[in-house]
């Protein structure tokens, strides 16, 4: 049996319209200073794209362990 995935959260703190996947399990296109709480696996990762005139390019990859919310 799989552990419940944890509350993970992720802010576009860029200019640039971006579009976030996450496993197969999410795909959301992310617009300046929008923000994103979503469930996941730890093991699982964030693939951020952001829009080029020749399509989309991958900028960055996030562990999801990175983006937990940690209650304080």
């Amino acid at each position: 049996m799989n552990p419940a995935p944890d509350l993970c959260y992720y802010r576009n703190a860029t200019s640039q319209i971006q579009t976030i996947r996450i496993d197969r399990t999410l795909e959301k296109v992310m617009f300046p200073g929008d923000r994103i709480l979503f469930h996941a696996a730890l093991e699982a990762t964030l693939e951020i794209y952001s829009s080029t005139p020749n399509g989309f390019v991958q900028i960055d990859c996030i562990s999801c362990l990175q983006l937990q919310v940690v209650e304080s």
